[in-house]
């Protein structure tokens, strides 16, 4: 017997009640959540959050450079613009949200700062 090949999928969105992740697995199971990861290191990255904590009260730059820290903690390559892409969703507080791609001169910014703190820590 051999396991068919899945998909694994995170769905992010906002609506009236706010930011929402959801966590669809291979078996078409799917689970809310607070912060997720799927991927290679998967449970690394899942216990990395569940260990730090998820905070809603993070600014938008915080959580960015939170997710980039645990990326160059769990990445076998450096962290760069060039293997890194960022998004977010921002909610406008009436159920709408926007979704846009971090650049890559912000991008290389946070990576740096990242880099400057995991150094200095």
């Amino acid at each position: 017997m051999s396991r068919p090949y899945g998909v694994e999928m995170l769905i992010a969105g906002v609506d009236h009640t706010g930011p929402s992740v959801y966590h669809l697995e291979c078996s078409g199971a799917f689970f809310k959540c607070r912060a997720k990861s799927i991927g290679a290191a998967t449970e690394r990255v899942d216990a990395m959050l569940c260990a730090d904590g998820y905070n809603p009260d993070w600014t938008l730059t915080e959580a960015k450079k939170r997710v980039l820290s645990i990326l160059k903690d769990v990445m076998p390559d450096a962290l760069s613009a060039v293997n890194v892409e960022l998004a977010t969703i921002v909610g406008d507080g009436m159920g709408a949200g926007r979704f846009s791609y971090v650049g890559d001169v912000e991008l290389r910014g946070l990576i740096n700062e990242v880099a400057q703190q995991q150094v200095g820590e």
